[in-house]
């Protein structure tokens, strides 16, 4: 009983640890957004469905999340990109599925993200495809002009390869086949599913902090 408490106490240290580290690097990717670009506004979607895992590797389902944000072009209408809100924020609600909203950054790869201008209001949102990375070594990617994106991370990839549009602005309805949606069940749409590579935050947290002292 006496060692499971320990291993419950330093499984609750690393947690605070990992959180700490990981409000640090956001706080510092927030302020460097907010001291190169000026808040402009977009129009928005939020809210989507998504293939999501239950059984990895082979098998997933239609599920909601509020963690998707589209930005849209004011004068076309189209996407820019698709974000991942790393706070996923309360409001899908009380807001609805689509409006304007704040953006400092760039609407496609990185930004922050608020319904006001207001720096402590705001979340840092990245595309899905450096979703797991870390956010400081974005900005300066970003600003140097060494981000990009692959034709299947564009904003408009679903309609390809689902059949229609997932955001709950258009589709408030699960998807179905009869809708003219088409799926494969081992189809996933989870941000670690985008990073292979990296491997998830928690995985980076591991590899960056193993030598430090604690």
């Amino acid at each position: 009983m006496v060692e499971e408490e320990r291993e419950r106490a330093s499984m609750f240290r690393g947690s605070e640890k990992f959180q700490a580290w990981l409000r640090a690097e956001r706080e510092q990717a927030a302020e460097l957004l907010l001291g190169r670009f000026p808040w402009q506004e977009y129009p928005y979607k939020r809210g989507k469905w998504r293939r999501d895992t239950i059984q990895w590797p082979f098998w997933s389902e239609w599920k909601q999340t509020a963690q998707s944000l589209l930005l849209l072009d004011p004068a076309t209408g189209r996407g820019l990109g698709e974000l991942w809100d790393v706070e996923p924020p309360s409001w899908l609600g009380e807001h609805g599925t689509s409006g304007r909203i704040q953006v400092a950054g760039d609407p496609r790869l990185f930004a922050l993200v608020s319904l006001t201008d207001r720096p402590d209001r705001a979340h840092l949102a990245i595309h899905r495809r450096y979703f797991t990375e870390n956010p400081v070594q974005l900005f300066h990617r970003l600003v140097g002009g060494d981000l990009s994106l692959k034709p299947y991370y564009d904003a408009d990839v679903e309609p390809v390869r689902y059949g229609g549009s997932l955001w709950l602005a258009d589709r408030p309805q699960e998807p179905t086949r009869a809708d003219g949606y088409h799926w494969h069940r081992w189809d996933s749409d989870d941000p670690v599913s985008y990073n292979r590579d990296n491997g998830s935050i928690w995985a980076r947290y591991r590899r960056e902090t193993k030598n430090r002292p604690s």
